[in-house]
């Protein structure tokens, strides 16, 4: 799954929950690499200085679920990241060119984020009346 895509949440995939009932959901995924891609092939050549970054993240998706009726529930979505990635840098991108062998990438360069994303309110409300259950 690539890195911009939203979790996979519990609460998206469930009917509606009983009048007064609440329900929370956790969804948690881990993504590293240190491949560089080009396309949907591999290619760390391709990548800065001919190497792939390292990234690794941490995404959290925590949802509240209440059932207003037995056929309206609402949610609230909060998602939340935090991760880490390097790259290699180089300081000496304005030397004469060729530039002399000392001019060689400056070691990697770690960046660090984490905080919540946009907060999603969403409700499930069916079309047809269920059977079995009462309005």
């Amino acid at each position: 799954m690539p890195i911009r895509f939203d979790l996979p949440g519990l609460g998206r995939n469930i009917g509606p929950l009983k009048a007064h009932q609440w329900q929370v959901d956790v969804a948690y995924r881990y993504l590293y690499t240190d491949q560089f891609y080009v396309g949907s092939e591999i290619n760390d050549g391709a990548g800065p200085f001919g190497h792939g970054p390292s990234i690794k993240i941490h995404s959290w998706d925590f949802t509240i679920n209440y059932g207003v009726s037995n056929r309206l529930s609402l949610a609230l979505r909060f998602p939340f990241s935090a991760g880490t990635a390097s790259r290699d840098y180089t300081h000496n991108l304005f030397l004469p060119s060729p530039a002399p062998t000392s001019a060689r990438p400056a070691p990697r360069h770690p960046t660090r984020w984490e905080g919540c994303s946009r907060i999603f309110p969403e409700g499930y409300y069916p079309a047809n009346r269920l059977t079995g259950r009462e309005n």
